[in-house]
């Protein structure tokens, strides 16, 4: 009795840890992509405005 439930108590705190740690790398990936578009985002921004406007009247 006594094996199976240290067993299965080891058993919930890992699914627990994991669970902990692919929810924190969800939020990594989504944090990653939210930078990245930023940084298009910016670099866009930055394009448009160092190309002259040449365009006839």
């Amino acid at each position: 009795m006594a094996t199976n439930r240290i067993a299965n108590n080891t058993l919930f705190a890992n699914i627990g840890a994991y669970k902990a740690f692919a929810q924190r790398e969800k939020d990594d990936v989504k944090e990653f992509s939210r930078i990245a578009a930023n940084t298009a985002r910016t670099f866009e921004n930055n394009s448009r405005e160092s190309v002259p406007n040449n365009r006839p009247a």
